[in-house]
């Protein structure tokens, strides 16, 4: 085709071609990045459907590319096509990644590179997801065989699949601490965030280490307190074993997505404002958690707790500011006859089959077996032994049948 451009449409076409070509080298998976090669590449199409030389329903062919690029003075030993022009940008990112992939602080710089927005932790910050059997001991054998960690590119794996998907590196908050020099697991979990979608993902470059996608953004205290088999009683909070890659990463993506998707046209998060004033929800509840709050509050007071018992002091839902009356309400709440909410903290009817403290601890047969007369005995005794009555200041009970060595008397009066 003999294509005439003039002066000033020969500069605007050949601009868009270069800064298309340039910024594709550039890619490093941000939305932002995708944009500044794509948003010329689409500009670079409507000028030549602007020329009227093919209807709105045809697409531009090769062929009429290469005479535009000819026309526009674009030197045919560098020209590239759209979609060669395309390829330069996913090969540009894998290029980059697979130097990554074998070291985390060089994948965590890519990412930074295409604009997420990575927290690296503080030594005195604790590592997530402590591993309380994890530790390495000593050998029982003369020549035990030494524990070797295979290491996965796990995080490029992932990344790759939300870019499929259409999340891009701009759309993350990466959070990673340092591991323990002491536990058998060598790489650090690393918290993914999407805020833009409301989604956790953690997981760990080694092998046999479980990933969790969580359905919503939950204070960081939840993942840097709770054991694996602790998230696994957690609503919100699935699991996802690596078995075979394409498995792991399209269950990874299903739950991202949800029951119906992700909401279309869902504006970009800021990064910068999200991290220095994130809005995090608190760690949702499960009766297993409550369980065994109430069992290690047994084993360290004597006492079996209930509403009225205050802060909860012991197990994996004691966080300094949760208390027994709160648990307890939430599982009134669900219960309750008139407009129960479908949910509160996590505990759902389906869930939590319990519509108060009280009854969990019937159901599970954790009551403190003393009555009245226990009380009286030792009430009795103890003024025998000290000439005074306790009262609830009066510390452990140290006479009588209530004495066990942890039972106090405010415990006593609390269960009143």
């Amino acid at each position: 085709m003999n294509l005439h451009l003039n002066d000033h449409e020969k500069s605007k076409y050949r601009s868009l071609w270069e800064q298309a070509v340039r910024n594709a080298g550039r890619y490093r998976g941000g939305e932002v990045q995708l944009n500044e090669f794509y948003d010329p590449l689409k500009d670079a199409e409507a000028f030549i459907r602007d020329k009227g030389l093919l209807d709105s329903r045809s697409a531009v062919s090769q062929s009429l590319e290469q005479d535009f690029a000819h026309a526009a003075g674009i030197p045919t030993d560098i020209f590239l096509t759209y979609d060669d022009i395309l390829q330069r940008a996913a090969d540009a990112f894998r290029a980059a990644a697979n130097l990554g992939a074998a070291n985390l602080e060089a994948m965590l710089s890519l990412l930074e590179q295409g604009g997420a927005k990575v927290i690296r932790g503080t030594n005195n910050e604790p590592d997530f997801i402590p591993t309380a059997d994890g530790a390495l001991k000593s050998p029982r054998h003369t020549n035990p065989k030494s524990f070797k960690p295979v290491f996965e590119p796990r995080l490029l794996w992932l990344i790759e699949g939300l870019e499929r998907n259409g999340i891009y590196t701009d759309d993350l908050v990466i959070h990673v601490r340092h591991p323990d020099p002491r536990k058998l697991r060598k790489t650090p979990y690393v918290l993914v965030e999407i805020p833009r979608h409301r989604k956790q993902i953690i997981l760990a470059n080694q092998r046999g280490e479980i990933t969790f996608v969580a359905d919503d953004c939950f204070e960081l205290s939840m993942w840097e307190s709770l054991h694996k088999y602790q998230l696994k009683t957690l609503p919100g909070v699935k699991p996802v074993i690596l078995r075979d890659k394409d498995r792991w990463l399209n269950r990874i993506l299903s739950l991202v997505n949800g029951d119906t998707g992700l909401k279309a046209h869902t504006p970009k998060t800021n990064l910068e404002q999200y991290t220095q004033s994130p809005k995090r929800n608190k760690a949702p509840y499960s009766v297993a958690l409550i369980l065994e709050c109430i069992q290690k509050t047994h084993e360290e007071t004597g006492e079996y707790p209930n509403m009225k018992s205050g802060l909860i002091l012991y197990g994996p839902l004691a966080n300094g500011k949760r208390t027994w009356h709160s648990v307890d309400t939430s599982m009134k709440v669900i219960w309750r006859e008139k407009n129960p909410p479908s949910s509160r903290n996590g505990l759902t009817r389906e869930n939590c089959p319990y519509p108060s403290l009280d009854h969990l601890k019937d159901q599970h047969g954790m009551n403190d077996n003393y009555n009245g007369q226990d009380i009286v005995d030792s009430l009795t005794e103890t003024h025998e032994v000290t000439g005074e009555y306790p009262n609830t200041n009066s510390g452990l009970i140290l006479y009588g049948s209530l004495a066990n060595g942890k039972r106090t008397w405010q415990s006593v009066d609390t269960s009143m």
